[in-house]
């Protein structure tokens, strides 16, 4: 049955959900297309995902723990971003788009960049990772407009 369904929804909409992965009720794929997740992945209770996300193992030469992602509730995964490895989002989560994330994050964070970064822990900046804004070393002439 897992694998009828499996190939509906990947001729159907091109989302391709290994057997094996975990997910839970709520699930939300506004776009579905373009998402993979990969047999070991556990999804929590009310997550949204949107379009080009994935969910899979993170492969370093050498490194025997190639696990897969866990997402705890309220999770929400911006389009593109890729979810790689033995990492917890935490929850109430949100990733940026195209972000790659390699990290655990803290409960109700926001992370984004690649690779992703925590850049809000309950909607404050996280003082940790705050870095200066950077200074222009260099003015352009104006140009005369005239």
């Amino acid at each position: 049955m897992a694998r009828t369904l499996r190939a509906v929804a990947l001729s159907w909409f091109g989302l391709d959900t290994i057997p094996g992965s975990n997910i839970g009720p709520g699930l939300l794929l506004p776009h579905p297309n373009g998402i993979v997740i990969g047999k070991g992945t556990v999804i929590g209770s009310n997550v949204t995902i949107l379009q080009q996300v994935t969910f899979g193992e993170k492969y370093i030469s050498g490194d025997s723990n190639h696990g897969y992602p866990v997402l705890d509730d309220n999770v929400t995964i911006g389009a593109g971003a890729k979810v790689l490895g033995n990492v917890r989002l935490g929850e109430g989560t949100t990733v940026g788009a195209n972000s790659v994330v390699l990290i655990d994050t803290p409960a109700r964070s926001m992370v984004a960049g690649s690779p992703a970064r925590v850049i809000r822990i309950n909607g404050l900046p996280d003082p940790i990772q705050e870095t200066p804004k950077a200074k222009t070393k260099f003015s352009l002439p104006l140009v005369d407009q005239g």
